[in-house]
């Protein structure tokens, strides 16, 4: 199974499992998913066949705060997002992260 079938905006190489399965190990990759209430960063690696999490983060950065009344993202919730990317990137720097996946 092609883990790009999941995720068909991404491009296709060195994503699929089958690419994997014989290689020992893998350089850590990174994914960041920018939700209305969270941001998550979750760091991993190909090890023996299966996926090992390296570091698990959930930073609440509340974008959807006061949208309905507003109709935008406020000034304060683009700038919880903005700190906890900062955050996260000093994270990835930090293992020496090659791909990171938004």
């Amino acid at each position: 199974m092609c883990l790009c079938t999941v995720h068909h905006d991404l491009p296709a190489s060195g994503l699929c499992m089958s690419n994997l399965t014989n290689l020992e190990e893998q350089k850590p990759v990174a994914t960041i998913d920018v939700g209305t209430n969270t941001a998550l960063l979750l760091i991993s690696v190909w090890k023996r066949n299966q996926l090992v999490i390296l570091h698990d983060e959930t930073r609440f950065v509340r974008l959807g705060k006061g949208v309905d009344a507003a109709g935008i993202i406020n000034d304060a919730a683009l700038e919880r997002l903005s700190d906890a990317l900062k955050h996260f990137k000093k994270i990835i720097e930090e293992w020496h992260v090659s791909e990171v996946i938004i």
